[in-house]
Order: structure tokens, then sequence, then C-alpha cells
């Protein structure tokens, strides 16, 4: 007699690790399972556990994406069509606990047709089980003089067709440091920092091995930043800066996309925006607002992005040079958007147009926000509020003469257009585009 046996449906846990691949393509990391998601239409494209039982912590792509247009030739009823085709190509390097997982993406997008992008992976070299937990990897390059950014954080980068990067340096929670060479798989570099403690955050700046740069988050309350590639007599890593005033331990940094800001989170529920030039001794920015521990925060240009053990992530005023003498609080923050249920939200990305930010919560959810509201939103001054007045009435309505009609209610429909109520019961419809207020004819 068979016994039948137990088949897994779905996996259920907590969205670990987010990144866009461009503004219509989502990676996500669910416990083992890496998930490619459809941004327009939230169609999920791929699933698969690609790191067996260990749980994705963050999804590192390279910066340059093989992109091709080509035919394919399809069977359909016993006839045969030819589509033209884009197709994408991107290495991915996918780790948690101890192991690195090698990834080939590759996406084919229709030209001629509606139809779902189609996705395929291949699992390329895999490092496992390496000597230490891991917190943080980047893809080196030989020459990336032909990049305008050497983000961390920009992943977005379509370029022509060239070799993808021999190297990867990993960093460790013991806070050393590890270069790997992926086709033979061997380590190529070590070096250990001077100051040796655990880490509970890291995260790395630069593309080539000169220009590697580490900031450490430590267990001690602070981030150290040292170069990667430069030692003292003892062959130790030198620390030439040190962030110091978190009143606990460090939950995650992130460098700006020039290299010149890095952004700390800490268990005392406050972000930190410090400059990272050798020689400034100013004060970092100190943002307060959310209500328990911190995870993560992103600095866009004017902006921050944090997420939360309150299950919120809140979009904050980047008022590190402006100044500011007395520590920012509620009044900094210019949107806070809550929507996960339960506890926590554990993971981030902001698509490569920054007008979308997607947030992965304890509640097995991915919820996408508008940054691009924030932004229309905004109110730096009386500038920028827009005075609407209404037209004469014998513009649009006969009344007696004399006859005064003032605003009774208004809705915003979108961004452009306004729809004003009358007292008389007469409906406006203004356009912030042609300035115009006329009877709405419905």
């Amino acid at each position: 007699m068979d016994i039948p046996k137990f088949q897994k449906l779905f996996y259920a846990g907590p969205v670990t690790s987010l990144c866009f691949h461009n503004d219509i393509i989502l990676f996500s990391g669910q416990g083992p399972y890496f998930k490619v998601f459809y941004v327009p239409t939230g169609n999920l494209l791929y699933s698969h556990p690609i790191m067996e039982y260990w749980r994705i912590y963050r999804i590192v792509p390279v910066k340059f994406v093989k992109k091709e247009e080509i035919i394919i030739e399809e069977n359909k009823n016993n006839e045969t069509y030819y589509n033209s085709v884009v197709k994408e190509q991107r290495l991915l390097a996918v780790y948690g606990s101890k192991t690195i997982q090698i990834v080939n993406f590759s996406i084919i997008y229709y030209k001629d047709k509606l139809e779902l992008p189609k996705v395929s992976i291949s699992l390329e070299s895999k490092l496992s089980p390496l000597r230490d937990w891991i917190q943080d990897v980047k893809w080196l390059y030989d020459d990336i003089n032909d990049l305008t950014s050497t983000s961390t954080n920009s992943v977005n980068f379509v370029g022509p067709s060239t070799d993808d990067p021999a190297e990867l340096a990993i960093a460790f929670a013991h806070n050393f440091v590890e270069i790997y060479n992926i086709q033979n798989k061997t380590c190529v570099y070590s070096i250990q920092c001077e100051e040796r403690c655990i880490l509970y955050s890291a995260r790395f700046f630069g593309d080539t091995r000169n220009e590697l740069i580490l900031a450490s988050g430590t267990v001690f309350n602070q981030v150290h930043l040292w170069d990667v590639m430069k030692s003292n007599e003892s062959k130790d890593g030198v620390v030439f800066k040190k962030l110091i005033g978190h009143e606990g331990v460090i939950f995650g940094v992130s460098f700006s996309d020039d290299g010149k800001l890095i952004s700390s989170v800490s268990d005392d529920r406050t972000i930190r925006v410090w400059k990272t030039d050798r020689n400034d001794k100013s004060n970092p920015l100190i943002l307060f607002g959310h209500m328990a521990r911190v995870w993560d925060c992103r600095i866009l240009d004017n902006y921050l992005v944090s997420i939360s053990e309150d299950s919120t992530c809140r979009v904050w005023q980047n008022s590190i040079d402006l100044n500011v003498s007395d520590d920012a609080s509620d009044v900094d923050c210019l949107a806070c958007w809550e929507g996960h249920v339960g506890k926590n939200v554990w993971s981030l990305a902001i698509d490569p147009s920054k007008k979308i930010v997607a947030t992965g919560g304890g509640d097995s959810e991915i919820r996408l926000w508008s940054l691009l509201s924030v932004t229309n939103n905004k109110i730096d001054s009386d500038k920028d509020l827009i005075k609407i007045e209404l037209p004469p009435v014998d513009s649009y309505a006969h009344l007696e003469e004399n006859t005064r009609e003032h605003v009774r209610n208004f809705v915003l429909v979108d961004y452009s257009t306004v729809v004003i109520a009358t007292n008389y019961g007469h409906l406006l419809r203004y356009s912030y585009e042609t300035k115009d207020c006329v009877l709405w004819k419905y």
C-alpha cells in the first residue's frame, strides 16, 4: 500500500529581501524562495527555492545588463510564427547565512504582442559553506570608468555587452573581508579589520579593489569606515573614521549614490545621516519618529526612506545640508505608510526611476508605495500653494443680479484636476495645466 506524501503548496514567511531589476521587474527573497514579479500587474513570473533551506538575506545584481533584440520562432496550431523580442541577461549574487548562490537571470519581453515577460534562471557557481555569517557582498570590476556612479544601491545600469565581473568581495560578521574569484571559487585576498568586533550590519562602497570601502555596523553602537585594500604593519585594515552617537547596536547602514553620505539605523530607534568625508567633523542629522527598532534607511538625494519593526515605512526630508541645529523629529517626516499586518517591515527597495518604493513584511506581503506622491504633495513655502478663484457667475450660470457664489466643497481628482461644488449646486472643474475653471457638463 502506497503511503501518500505531503506536498508543499506554497511558502508563507517574511519577505526578507527586495531588489528592482528595472522599473517593471522586482526580485524578492522569501525564505529560500527567489521570486520575480511583474510590477505593472503584480503577476508572479518565477518562484523557486534556490537556497535550499537558507533564508535569502539580500540580492545583489551586477551593474551591467546584457541586452539584445532577437527573433524567436514559435509553433502554434501547426503554424510557425516569428516574434521580435528583447532579451536581457544579468548575474545576481543571492546570499544568506554562510552561502552565496550565483544566479544567471534571463528575461524576454515581447514587442509585437501583449504577453507577460518570460523568465528563466540558471544556477551558476555556489560558495558554501563560507567560514562566517555574510553581512554584504559586492561585485568588483577591473575597469569601470564608463560608469557614471559607483553607488552600491544603483543596480539599474544598462550598458553595452561587457564581460561580467570575475571577483566578489564578501564582508563577514567578525569584521573581515575576503575577495573570491567566481570562476574557480578560490579566495584571492583576505583582510581583518583592526577593530575586532561583531557586526550586525555592513555595506560596501566602490566597484574596484582600489575604491573599495566598508562601513561596519558594530554591536558597540558605532559605524566604522575602513579601506579594504590598505593595511597597517600588522596587516590589519585601518579604520579611517568612526561614527559615534547611537545608543544601540547598528542594524543597518547604507551609502548615498555618490558615497558622500551614509545612513545608519539602530536599536535606539533613530536614523542618523553622516558625511563620509575623512576630515569632516560635523554632527549627523538625527531623525526620531519610528515607534520601534529601525531596520534600514536609504538615501535618495533630498529624501530618506526607512523601515521599522513598527510595521511602517517612512519618508523623511534629508536636511543634512540645511544647517539644522536641533535634532530633527516628526516635522521632517513627509509620509508614514501603514499597511503591513502584524510586526516588522523587513525589506526595502526603490525602483531606478525613484518613483516606487517596495516593502516586504513579516506578513508575507509585498507592498508598493508611490514616492512620486510625496514629491507632488510636498509644500516648502507659500510659493508651492495653488490659489483657485471661481470665475464670474454669469460665465457659467444665469442667477439673479448681485448673487454671489462660494465654494461649498471640493475634491482632488488627480494631481492636475479639482472638482468644486458651489453653494448653488454648480459643479466646476479646475485644470492646473490650463488654469481654466469651467462648468462641469455631465
